[in-house]
């Protein structure tokens, strides 16, 4: 049984420049599953990860989640209204050494 359809409208990638990516894509998604939910979630982990969560009954959502001196830090942006799905992506290519509290260096 098929229960949603996904299709990317539009995609877009930067050339990562000073271990920096950004990326934007426009996607609809369409879920035949109702769900009757409201969620509002803000969570902070270990000082390094900041998140935002607000669903309100699969209508309309958000989702913004920050981190820093993780692998990947950086600011993804999630927003969803009727299945039309923008999701935006700021982030560092590189991996965090926790053991040294830096970037990995790969030689």
């Amino acid at each position: 049984m098929e229960i949603g359809k996904f299709k990317i409208l539009y995609l877009w990638n930067s050339i990562v420049k000073d271990n920096k990516c950004k990326e934007f894509q426009i996607s609809w998604y369409l879920y035949l599953m109702p769900k009757i939910t409201f969620d509002l979630d803000l969570i902070r982990n270990w000082g390094h990860i900041f998140t935002l969560d607000i669903n309100l009954f699969n209508i309309i959502a958000l989702n913004i989640k920050k981190n820093k001196e993780t692998d990947h830090a950086g600011l993804r942006i999630n927003f969803i209204l009727l299945g039309l799905d923008f999701d935006y992506n700021h982030y560092d290519i590189r991996h965090w050494d926790d053991e040294n509290d830096k970037w990995c260096i790969y030689e």
